[in-house]
């Protein structure tokens, strides 16, 4: 079973492959960790992959729901109004990719 080490500092969570590269940065960066643990690799990376999705469907969300509003506004309220250019513009760069499930 494959291990990684999490250290909370002041700065946040940090991760890193071996203890001695935890202890190492925390000497080189001179600040006591508040907790240091030894975790599974995988398990880590199962959770993150989980949350990465999660928010990724969330985006998706957004981007369906940002695309509608801009078509049901009025053109003189998206080209006359700040955040109605910020709102083409966001969805001009991030277009919706696959149909709203």
């Amino acid at each position: 079973m494959g291990k990684i080490h999490r250290i909370t500092t002041p700065n946040g969570d940090m991760y890193f492959n071996t203890k001695t590269e935890a202890d190492s940065y925390c000497r080189e960066m001179s600040v006591e960790p508040q907790r240091s643990v030894s975790l599974d690799s995988a398990a880590v990376c199962n959770r993150l992959e989980g949350y990465l999705n999660e928010t990724e469907g969330h985006l998706d969300r957004l981007r369906h729901m940002m695309q509608e509003l801009l078509m049901a506004c009025p053109p003189s309220t998206v080209a006359g109004t700040e955040i109605g250019r910020q709102v083409q513009k966001y969805c001009i760069d991030n277009p919706v990719s696959r149909p709203r499930q």
